[in-house]
C-alpha cells in the first residue's frame, strides 16, 4: 500500500534552515525519510553591546559536565552536542531543565573529533582514528545502533551537512606520497565525491562550513587562512577570505556560518572568537571574545546565538549574541525629561 503526506515547511527564522519529513511504523521504525530545507526571510538582529569582548556573565551561559569537548553542535530545540576527546564519547546536554542532564550517545568511538546534525536529527561524527563517518540516529545511546557511512575518510577534522542530507568532510590524506588535505562529499545515495584537494597544508585542514548558497568555506594552510569554494562552479573556483590573522592568532580550529553568511571562528591558541562579516566580501576581521580556555568547536543556534566548546575549560559556553540586553530606566515624572546612562 502507498500513502501521500503533504507537508509545508515554514522556517521560523532567517537563513538556510534544515528539516525532514519522516514516516514511522507502530514500533517507531523509520519507514520513509525526505529531507527538506528552505531559506527563512527576514532580518537577523544582533546587539552591539554584546560584541568586541564586552561579554559579561549576563550574556554568557556555561554548560558544564563535559570533559575536554573538541566540537559542539546545536539542534532545533537548542540541545547541545559535543565530542569528548578525553573520554572518547559523544554527549548531549538537554536544553529542557537548563542543560542539567547529559546523555551519552552512540558508542565505539576512538578519537571523536567533530560532529554535525542533519534536518532529521541524525548526528554524524568524524573520528580521527576511524576510516568512516559514523551516523548516530535520534535516541541511539549504544554502539549497536550506529552505522558507518560509505567511503573511506582518513584523519577527518571537520564535517557539515546540507539541506538534502549530503555530508561534507574535511580530512587529511596522502596523494602521490604527498601529505594533503581533501574535501569529500558523501551523498545520501552512498556516492562519494572529491570536491577539492590541498597539497601539503602545514597542519592539514581543520573545518568545513556551508553558507546559504551552498558555497564551501574551509580552514586551511597552517590554520591561518579561510578559503571559499563556489557552488556555482561545482567548487572548481575559489577565493581566499583571509590571508592570515594578527600575531598571536595562529591556530583557527573551527568555523560556523550564520543566517546572513557571516563567518564565526574559534582560535584555540589565542583563546579568542572572531567574526568575519559577509559585507564588503569578508574584508574585515572582528574579535568578539578573548576570555576563553582553548576554544575548539563553534556552533550557532536558530536565533543566532553562539556556542563554543572550551577544550581546557571542560564546558560549552553560549554567548547570547542576538538576545536583547536588559534595559533599566530611572523614574521620570510627567513633564520632565531625563538622560539615562
Amino acid at each position: 500500500s502507498t500513502c501521500t503526506v503533504v507537508a509545508t515547511f515554514n522556517p521560523a527564522r532567517p537563513g538556510l534552515r534544515l528539516g525532514a519529513v519522516e514516516i514511522f511504523d507502530s514500533a517507531n521504525n523509520v519507514l520513509a525519510l525526505t529531507y527538506i530545507s528552505g531559506l527563512g526571510l527576514g532580518p537577523q538582529v544582533t546587539f552591539v553591546n554584546n560584541v568586541l569582548g564586552v561579554y559579561q556573565s549576563s550574556s554568557l551561559l556555561a554548560i558544564n559536565g563535559f570533559t575536554q569537548p573538541s566540537d559542539v553542535a546545536v539542534d532545533a530545540q537548542e540541545n547541545v552536542y559535543a565530542t569528548d576527546w578525553s573520554t572518547n564519547v559523544v554527549e548531549e546536554a538537554i536544553a529542557a531543565g537548563g542543560y542539567s542532564t547529559l546523555l551519552s550517545l552512540g558508542g565505539g568511538f576512538v578519537t571523536p573529533q567533530c560532529l554535525t546534525i542533519d534536518g532529521a536529527g541524525n548526528i554524524y561524527v568524524a573520528d580521527q582514528s576511524l576510516t568512516s563517518i559514523i551516523k548516530i540516529p535520534p535516541g541511539c545511546t549504544t554502539s549497536s545502533c550506529v552505522t558507518a557511512l560509505p567511503g573511506t575518510v582518513t584523519g577527518a577534522t571537520g564535517d557539515t551537512v546540507d539541506g538534502e542530507g549530503n555530508i561534507y568532510v574535511a580530512s587529511a590524506s596522502t596523494i602521490a606520497s604527498v601529505a594533503s588535505g581533501i574535501i569529500n562529499e558523501i551523498k545520501t545515495d552512498g556516492t562519494v565525491l572529491t570536491l577539492a584537494t590541498f597539497p601539503n597544508p602545514q597542519n592539514g585542514l581543520m573545518s568545513v562550513g556551508l553558507d546559504s548558497k551552498l558555497n564551501l568555506f574551509v580552514i586551511v594552510s597552517d590554520q591561518t587562512n579561510v578559503v571559499e569554494y563556489f557552488s556555482a562552479t561545482n567548487y572548481k573556483t575559489s577565493q581566499n577570505i583571509s590571508s592570515g590573522f594578527s600575531a598571536g592568532n595562529i591556530f583557527v580550529s573551527d568555523l560556523v556560518i550564520d543566517a546572513l553568511d557571516n563567518i564565526f571562528l574559534s582560535e584555540s591558541l589565542g583563546n579568542t572568537i572572531h567574526e568575519i562579516p559577509a559585507v564588503d566580501n569578508y574584508s574585515t576581521i572582528l574579535t568578539l571574545a578573548n576570555n576563553l580556555d582553548r576554544p575548539s568547536g563553534i556552533a550557532i543556534d536558530g536565533r543566532g546565538n553562539i556556542y563554543v566548546s572550551n577544550l581546557n575549560g571542560n564546558n560549552v559556553v553560549r554567548f547570547d549574541y542576538t538576545d536583547p540586553p536588559a534595559l533599566n530606566f530611572e523614574t521620570t515624572l510627567i513633564g520632565y525629561t531625563r538622560v539615562d546612562s
